[in-house]
Protein backbone atom coordinates (compact mmCIF):
# COMPACT_ATOMS: atom_id res chain seq x y z
CA UNK A 1 0.00 0.00 0.00
CA UNK A 2 0.98 3.39 -0.58
CA UNK A 3 0.80 6.18 1.98
CA UNK A 4 1.83 10.21 1.71
CA UNK A 5 2.74 11.79 4.93
CA UNK A 6 2.21 15.15 5.53
CA UNK A 7 4.39 16.03 8.62
CA UNK A 8 4.95 18.65 10.07
CA UNK A 9 8.32 18.86 12.68
CA UNK A 10 9.93 15.55 11.64
CA UNK A 11 11.83 13.81 14.70
CA UNK A 12 13.96 11.32 14.61
CA UNK A 13 11.48 8.57 16.47
CA UNK A 14 9.26 9.33 13.51
CA UNK A 15 11.34 8.74 10.90
CA UNK A 16 12.67 4.97 12.73
CA UNK A 17 9.04 4.27 12.71
CA UNK A 18 8.69 4.93 8.90
CA UNK A 19 11.85 3.31 8.36
CA UNK A 20 10.83 0.29 10.12
CA UNK A 21 7.33 0.21 8.12
CA UNK A 22 8.84 0.86 4.80
CA UNK A 23 8.31 -2.90 2.95
CA UNK A 24 5.05 -3.35 4.39
CA UNK A 25 4.27 0.24 3.56
CA UNK A 26 5.30 2.02 0.56
CA UNK A 27 5.49 6.13 2.11
CA UNK A 28 5.98 9.06 0.14
CA UNK A 29 7.05 11.74 2.92
CA UNK A 30 6.56 15.84 2.71
CA UNK A 31 7.47 17.81 6.07
CA UNK A 32 8.70 21.23 7.28
CA UNK A 33 12.61 22.17 7.07
CA UNK A 34 14.26 20.98 10.61
CA UNK A 35 14.00 23.13 13.15
CA UNK A 36 17.47 24.77 14.49
CA UNK A 37 16.53 23.44 17.77
CA UNK A 38 16.80 19.80 16.71
CA UNK A 39 18.68 19.88 14.01
CA UNK A 40 18.54 15.61 13.94
CA UNK A 41 20.36 14.80 10.56
CA UNK A 42 17.90 11.77 9.66
CA UNK A 43 19.22 8.63 7.78
CA UNK A 44 16.03 7.82 5.85
CA UNK A 45 15.76 4.10 4.04
CA UNK A 46 16.67 4.87 0.63
CA UNK A 47 13.03 3.85 -0.88
CA UNK A 48 11.36 6.41 1.21
CA UNK A 49 10.43 9.28 -0.76
CA UNK A 50 10.38 12.40 1.08
CA UNK A 51 10.26 16.39 0.34
CA UNK A 52 10.94 19.21 2.35
CA UNK A 53 7.43 21.33 2.44
CA UNK A 54 6.83 23.82 -0.70
CA UNK A 55 3.90 24.86 -3.01
CA UNK A 56 5.71 23.15 -5.75
CA UNK A 57 5.72 19.44 -3.92
CA UNK A 58 2.25 19.82 -2.92
CA UNK A 59 1.17 21.09 -6.43
CA UNK A 60 2.53 18.31 -8.10
CA UNK A 61 1.33 15.42 -5.97
CA UNK A 62 -1.56 13.07 -7.17
CA UNK A 63 -3.42 11.64 -4.45
CA UNK A 64 -5.03 9.04 -6.47
CA UNK A 65 -1.60 7.23 -6.56
CA UNK A 66 -2.18 6.39 -2.65
CA UNK A 67 -4.41 4.64 -0.60
CA UNK A 68 -3.93 6.71 2.79
CA UNK A 69 -2.85 9.84 3.84
CA UNK A 70 -1.48 10.42 7.65
CA UNK A 71 -1.11 13.66 8.39
CA UNK A 72 -0.26 16.08 11.44
CA UNK A 73 -2.32 17.63 13.14
CA UNK A 74 -5.04 20.17 11.73
CA UNK A 75 -3.36 23.43 11.52
CA UNK A 76 -1.45 23.47 8.29
CA UNK A 77 -3.97 25.13 5.79
CA UNK A 78 -2.64 24.10 2.58
CA UNK A 79 -2.50 20.35 3.85
CA UNK A 80 -5.79 20.40 5.00
CA UNK A 81 -6.64 21.69 1.70
CA UNK A 82 -5.17 19.43 0.04
CA UNK A 83 -6.82 16.23 1.23
CA UNK A 84 -10.37 17.81 1.26
CA UNK A 85 -11.53 16.10 -1.39
CA UNK A 86 -9.10 12.97 -1.27
CA UNK A 87 -11.49 9.48 -1.37
CA UNK A 88 -8.82 7.43 0.42
CA UNK A 89 -8.60 6.53 4.41
CA UNK A 90 -7.49 9.83 6.10
CA UNK A 91 -5.36 9.01 9.18
CA UNK A 92 -5.21 12.33 11.75
CA UNK A 93 -1.71 12.59 13.93
CA UNK A 94 -1.63 14.40 16.91
CA UNK A 95 -0.64 14.98 20.53
CA UNK A 96 -2.46 17.66 22.26
CA UNK A 97 -3.95 16.70 25.34
CA UNK A 98 -7.61 17.36 26.62
CA UNK A 99 -6.77 19.42 29.70
CA UNK A 100 -10.58 20.38 30.21
CA UNK A 101 -9.76 24.42 29.16
CA UNK A 102 -12.87 26.06 27.91
CA UNK A 103 -11.04 26.90 24.47
CA UNK A 104 -10.84 23.02 24.16
CA UNK A 105 -14.58 22.73 24.43
CA UNK A 106 -15.04 25.60 22.09
CA UNK A 107 -12.31 24.18 19.93
CA UNK A 108 -14.04 20.68 19.80
CA UNK A 109 -17.05 21.87 18.84
CA UNK A 110 -15.32 23.64 15.71
CA UNK A 111 -13.48 20.45 14.97
CA UNK A 112 -17.12 18.50 14.85
CA UNK A 113 -18.90 20.93 12.92
CA UNK A 114 -15.98 21.71 10.28
CA UNK A 115 -13.70 19.04 10.16
CA UNK A 116 -14.05 15.90 11.86
CA UNK A 117 -15.74 14.62 8.14
CA UNK A 118 -12.03 15.09 6.77
CA UNK A 119 -10.65 12.30 8.77
CA UNK A 120 -11.77 8.33 9.20
CA UNK A 121 -9.18 7.34 11.91
CA UNK A 122 -7.29 9.30 14.83
CA UNK A 123 -3.56 8.17 15.76
CA UNK A 124 -2.27 9.37 19.47
CA UNK A 125 0.72 9.09 21.57
CA UNK A 126 -1.59 8.46 25.11
CA UNK A 127 -4.78 8.47 27.39
CA UNK A 128 -4.83 11.70 27.40
CA UNK A 129 -4.68 12.16 23.46
CA UNK A 130 -7.00 9.13 22.82
CA UNK A 131 -9.57 11.88 25.66
CA UNK A 132 -9.30 14.43 22.80
CA UNK A 133 -9.75 12.32 20.07
CA UNK A 134 -12.98 11.47 21.58
CA UNK A 135 -13.97 14.65 22.43
CA UNK A 136 -13.44 15.99 18.70
CA UNK A 137 -15.43 13.06 17.29
CA UNK A 138 -13.91 10.09 16.78
CA UNK A 139 -14.82 6.57 18.44
CA UNK A 140 -13.14 4.48 20.55
CA UNK A 141 -12.72 1.95 17.22
CA UNK A 142 -11.16 4.56 15.29
CA UNK A 143 -8.55 5.76 17.39
CA UNK A 144 -5.19 4.28 18.66
CA UNK A 145 -2.42 5.36 20.93
CA UNK A 146 1.13 4.30 20.25
CA UNK A 147 2.14 7.26 17.50
CA UNK A 148 5.28 8.00 19.58
CA UNK A 149 7.75 5.08 20.12
CA UNK A 150 11.37 5.91 20.80
CA UNK A 151 13.74 4.82 18.48
CA UNK A 152 15.72 2.05 17.58
CA UNK A 153 18.68 3.76 17.43
CA UNK A 154 18.21 4.42 21.36
CA UNK A 155 18.93 1.02 22.82
CA UNK A 156 18.16 -1.10 25.59
CA UNK A 157 20.51 -1.94 28.10
CA UNK A 158 21.50 -5.64 29.55
CA UNK A 159 23.26 -4.64 32.66
CA UNK A 160 23.68 -1.23 34.07
CA UNK A 161 26.15 0.40 36.35
CA UNK A 162 24.21 3.02 39.17
CA UNK A 163 27.16 4.22 40.66
CA UNK A 164 27.96 6.78 38.45
CA UNK A 165 25.80 9.76 40.08
CA UNK A 166 24.72 11.44 36.82
CA UNK A 167 21.55 12.64 36.69
CA UNK A 168 20.46 13.74 32.66
CA UNK A 169 17.70 16.30 31.14
CA UNK A 170 17.59 15.91 27.64
CA UNK A 171 15.53 18.64 26.56
CA UNK A 172 15.68 21.82 24.00
CA UNK A 173 16.65 25.04 26.03
CA UNK A 174 13.51 27.13 25.90
CA UNK A 175 11.05 28.59 28.40
CA UNK A 176 8.57 25.76 28.71
CA UNK A 177 11.13 23.10 29.38
CA UNK A 178 11.78 24.94 32.78
CA UNK A 179 15.68 24.51 32.61
CA UNK A 180 16.41 27.05 35.21
CA UNK A 181 14.22 26.19 37.38
CA UNK A 182 15.84 22.49 37.32
CA UNK A 183 19.25 24.31 37.91
CA UNK A 184 18.30 26.39 40.58
CA UNK A 185 16.77 23.35 42.23
CA UNK A 186 19.94 20.85 41.74
CA UNK A 187 22.04 23.38 43.44
CA UNK A 188 19.48 23.59 46.42
CA UNK A 189 19.05 19.88 46.33
CA UNK A 190 21.92 17.47 48.24
CA UNK A 191 22.82 16.03 45.02
CA UNK A 192 26.34 18.22 45.07
CA UNK A 193 27.03 17.26 48.57
CA UNK A 194 26.37 13.41 47.87
CA UNK A 195 28.33 13.46 44.93
CA UNK A 196 25.82 14.28 41.96
CA UNK A 197 26.36 16.02 38.87
CA UNK A 198 23.29 16.91 36.56
CA UNK A 199 24.14 16.53 32.83
CA UNK A 200 22.23 18.57 30.01
CA UNK A 201 21.67 17.81 26.80
CA UNK A 202 19.96 19.95 24.13
CA UNK A 203 20.44 23.81 22.37
CA UNK A 204 18.09 26.59 21.71
CA UNK A 205 17.14 30.48 22.48
CA UNK A 206 18.12 30.20 26.04
CA UNK A 207 21.41 28.21 25.80
CA UNK A 208 23.29 31.77 26.48
CA UNK A 209 21.32 32.07 29.37
CA UNK A 210 22.27 28.85 30.81
CA UNK A 211 24.14 28.10 34.22
CA UNK A 212 27.95 27.78 34.52
CA UNK A 213 28.66 25.49 37.56
CA UNK A 214 31.64 22.73 37.64
CA UNK A 215 28.37 20.36 39.04
CA UNK A 216 26.48 20.93 35.87
CA UNK A 217 27.50 19.84 32.41
CA UNK A 218 25.71 21.78 29.08
CA UNK A 219 26.96 18.89 26.03
CA UNK A 220 24.20 20.92 23.56
CA UNK A 221 22.70 18.88 21.14
CA UNK A 222 23.26 15.27 21.01
CA UNK A 223 22.31 12.95 17.91
CA UNK A 224 20.72 9.62 18.83
CA UNK A 225 23.61 7.72 18.53
CA UNK A 226 25.70 10.01 20.55
CA UNK A 227 22.88 10.71 22.76
CA UNK A 228 22.31 6.70 22.83
CA UNK A 229 26.28 5.97 24.16
CA UNK A 230 25.70 8.98 26.81
CA UNK A 231 22.78 7.39 28.72
CA UNK A 232 24.59 3.78 28.70
CA UNK A 233 26.49 5.68 31.76
CA UNK A 234 23.76 7.60 33.02
CA UNK A 235 22.18 7.09 36.90
CA UNK A 236 18.57 8.53 36.01
CA UNK A 237 16.57 11.04 34.20
CA UNK A 238 14.75 14.81 35.06
CA UNK A 239 12.41 16.42 32.80
CA UNK A 240 10.91 19.74 34.71
CA UNK A 241 8.16 21.19 31.81
CA UNK A 242 5.74 22.92 32.23
CA UNK A 243 3.57 22.08 29.07
CA UNK A 244 5.21 18.77 27.37
CA UNK A 245 1.62 17.21 25.49
CA UNK A 246 3.62 13.66 25.22
CA UNK A 247 8.24 13.67 25.87
CA UNK A 248 9.23 10.68 23.63
CA UNK A 249 12.40 11.14 26.02
CA UNK A 250 10.97 9.55 28.98
CA UNK A 251 10.22 6.33 26.75
CA UNK A 252 13.89 6.71 25.66
CA UNK A 253 15.05 7.08 29.49
CA UNK A 254 12.71 4.46 30.76
CA UNK A 255 14.23 1.78 27.91
CA UNK A 256 17.62 2.87 29.41
CA UNK A 257 16.50 1.52 32.53
CA UNK A 258 16.65 4.87 34.38
CA UNK A 259 14.18 6.19 37.53
CA UNK A 260 12.88 8.99 36.44
CA UNK A 261 11.68 12.57 37.99
CA UNK A 262 9.08 14.28 35.49
CA UNK A 263 7.02 17.14 35.99
CA UNK A 264 3.29 16.68 36.75
CA UNK A 265 2.71 18.72 33.41
CA UNK A 266 4.34 16.11 31.16
CA UNK A 267 1.99 13.80 29.78
CA UNK A 268 3.71 10.70 28.78
CA UNK A 269 4.65 10.79 32.54
CA UNK A 270 0.97 8.63 32.96
CA UNK A 271 2.27 6.21 30.97
CA UNK A 272 5.85 5.04 32.27
CA UNK A 273 6.06 6.74 35.50
CA UNK A 274 4.92 4.76 38.68
CA UNK A 275 5.17 6.78 41.72
CA UNK A 276 7.50 5.82 44.15
CA UNK A 277 8.40 2.48 41.87
CA UNK A 278 10.47 4.33 39.34
CA UNK A 279 10.72 7.38 40.08
CA UNK A 280 8.37 10.39 41.15
CA UNK A 281 6.75 13.17 39.61
CA UNK A 282 6.27 17.00 40.74
CA UNK A 283 4.81 20.55 39.97
CA UNK A 284 7.13 22.21 38.23
CA UNK A 285 6.26 25.65 39.65
CA UNK A 286 6.90 24.54 43.24
CA UNK A 287 10.91 24.42 44.28
CA UNK A 288 10.47 22.25 47.60
CA UNK A 289 8.43 19.87 45.47
CA UNK A 290 11.28 18.97 42.94
CA UNK A 291 13.98 19.81 45.84
CA UNK A 292 12.36 17.08 47.93
CA UNK A 293 11.99 14.27 44.44
CA UNK A 294 15.38 15.33 43.89
CA UNK A 295 16.72 14.78 47.24
CA UNK A 296 14.41 11.04 47.35
CA UNK A 297 16.53 10.10 44.53
CA UNK A 298 20.05 10.85 45.26
CA UNK A 299 19.50 9.42 48.74
CA UNK A 300 18.72 5.84 47.49
CA UNK A 301 21.03 2.95 47.40
CA UNK A 302 22.99 1.32 43.76
CA UNK A 303 20.61 -1.76 44.67
CA UNK A 304 17.03 0.48 44.82
CA UNK A 305 18.46 2.71 42.32
CA UNK A 306 18.49 -0.69 40.28
CA UNK A 307 15.22 -2.03 41.15
CA UNK A 308 13.25 1.22 39.75
CA UNK A 309 15.46 1.32 36.83
CA UNK A 310 13.94 -1.87 36.32
CA UNK A 311 10.40 -0.93 36.92
CA UNK A 312 11.06 1.63 34.07
CA UNK A 313 12.64 -1.30 31.68
CA UNK A 314 9.48 -2.89 32.15
CA UNK A 315 7.49 0.20 31.55
CA UNK A 316 9.50 1.22 28.54
CA UNK A 317 8.59 -2.10 26.26
CA UNK A 318 4.44 -1.07 26.57
CA UNK A 319 5.13 0.88 23.03
CA UNK A 320 6.76 0.22 20.52
CA UNK A 321 7.74 0.07 16.70
CA UNK A 322 5.71 -2.71 15.95
CA UNK A 323 3.20 -2.13 17.80
CA UNK A 324 2.87 1.16 15.41
CA UNK A 325 3.32 -0.66 12.43
CA UNK A 326 -0.02 -3.31 13.75
CA UNK A 327 -1.52 0.17 14.34
CA UNK A 328 -1.32 1.04 10.55
CA UNK A 329 -2.29 -2.09 9.71
CA UNK A 330 -5.10 -1.70 11.53
CA UNK A 331 -6.36 1.73 9.84
CA UNK A 332 -5.71 0.61 6.32
CA UNK A 333 -7.44 -2.87 6.96
CA UNK A 334 -10.49 -1.92 8.63
CA UNK A 335 -13.54 -2.87 7.22
CA UNK A 336 -15.51 0.33 8.73
CA UNK A 337 -13.34 3.36 8.23
CA UNK A 338 -16.39 5.46 8.58
CA UNK A 339 -17.98 6.33 12.82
Amino acid sequence: MKILVLYRELADYMVNCLNQAQGTFHFTVIHYPVHAEAPFQFNWKADIIHHEKNSSVLKNLDLKEYNAVLISGWADKEYMALIKDYAGIKILMFDTPWENQFRQFIGSFYFRLKLKNRFNFAFVPGDSQKKMASKIGFSSSHIRTGLYTASDEIEAVAEKDYSTKTLWCVSRYVPQKNLHFLWTCFLKSKGIALGWKLHCAGTGIEWDQRVLNDNIIHHGFLQPKELNSELNKATAFVLPSTFEPWGVVVHECAKKALPLILSTSIHSHFQFLCEGENGYSFNPKNESDLIQALNGLFEKSEAQLAQMGNVSSEKSKEISVKNWINNLTYFLTSGNVRN
